[in-house]
């Protein structure tokens, strides 16, 4: 039985056309373990649904931001997945997460994308993320570093 609660392994089971679970990233950090005697072990895992930023911002459009959500998942004695289920982000994440993202942008925070006219005025701060492309081709803005100000 495959017990060793790869995280590579479960993201890999989340990733497949049987899971059905949409849109989601990782990285997968598993959060609790339960064995069921003969049917497998049943995983809680927080991964990460992407949303899109801004679907009226031309400039967001086509970019996705990383919400944390909880799924919770059988994997059979095989290792093949039995069952996945995912608790979905709140409209009130899903905004606060837009809300955030927005922020970032008009801030000139977020490389690859430039502030726009009518947007936040102040200084430009330095770069705290960056729009990326992960392995599926997806555009995922991600974290890559902080600012002091």
């Amino acid at each position: 039985m495959k017990t060793d609660q790869d995280p590579a392994h479960l993201e890999t089971l989340l990733r497949s056309p049987d899971a059905a679970v949409g849109d989601i990233a990782g990285p997968v950090q598993v959060l609790s373990t339960t064995k069921h005697a003969g049917s497998g072990v049943e995983y809680e895992v927080q991964a990460n649904r992407l949303i899109g930023a801004d679907p009226d911002d031309p400039q967001l459009r086509d970019v996705s931001i990383a919400v944390p959500i909880t799924v919770r998942l059988v994997v059979r004695k095989d290792g093949s997945l039995a069952t996945a289920s995912v608790e979905e982000p709140s409209d009130e994440e899903v905004h606060e997460a837009r809300s955030y993202v927005r922020s970032l942008a008009a801030s000139g925070a977020v490389r690859g994308i430039e502030p726009s006219e009518g947007r936040r005025p102040g200084p430009p701060t330095r770069a705290t993320h960056e729009v990326s492309t992960d392995p599926d081709g997806r555009r995922v803005i991600k974290r890559i570093g902080f600012s002091l100000r």
